[in-house]
């Protein structure tokens, strides 16, 4: 859900996604908007990131390059751990500043000076903010997440195996007959 801060300028909401729309931020009068986040999946569809609950504080102002966008993050996450696959808990805290530009660079080589390392360059004059919190959610959790301890993800081994070898016995179509030769021999003593 994303609760509007600033009056007078609503974001354009176009299916899931939460557009602000650039263009109508005025000079010398910050848009600030609040995004709340319900659980979703973002990331890799290998290694999903499932965000349990977050929000997004922005503040957008028109800048004399462009726009800076102002952000604070604060979510609760599960992702699954790169060796054993049990889903761990992470808290995401960040916040920073980064410039939106609608000047494109020019093609061929890039030189970009200090100042143009924390920008991004827009196509369009908007900005998705679901897409804004979800990619800086996977900024913030390790590329290949593993539990503090690898005794943690030899004990999730054990059990997935203790739980596979008991479910592997039961199945198993000689366990009918093993249960028939206990019974027997069960009534013969």
């Amino acid at each position: 859900m994303l609760r509007f801060v600033s009056p007078g300028r609503e974001p354009a909401e176009k299916g899931t996604d939460l557009l602000v729309q650039l263009k109508d931020i005025e000079k010398g009068k910050p848009a600030r908007y609040v995004l709340d986040v319900s659980t979703h999946l973002c990331g890799d569809p290998a290694f999903p990131i499932e965000v349990a609950t977050g929000q997004l504080k922005t503040t957008i102002e028109d800048h004399r390059d462009g726009y800076l966008l102002s952000y604070q993050i604060e979510a609760k996450v599960q992702a699954p751990c790169s060796s054993c696959g049990e889903l761990l808990d992470f808290v995401v805290s960040s916040q920073g500043r980064l410039g939106l530009s609608l000047v494109q660079p020019e093609e061929g080589h890039v030189v970009l000076k200090p100042s143009d390392l924390d920008v991004r360059f827009l196509e369009e004059p908007q900005l998705d903010l679901q897409h804004f919190f979800d990619e800086q959610v996977e900024l913030e959790i390790p590329q290949f997440p593993r539990h503090g301890d690898e005794d943690a993800c030899q004990r999730h081994y054990s059990e997935i195996l203790e739980t596979e070898k008991k479910t592997d016995e039961e199945s198993s179509p000689f366990s009918v007959l093993s249960s028939l030769l206990e019974s027997e021999n069960g009534s013969k003593s």
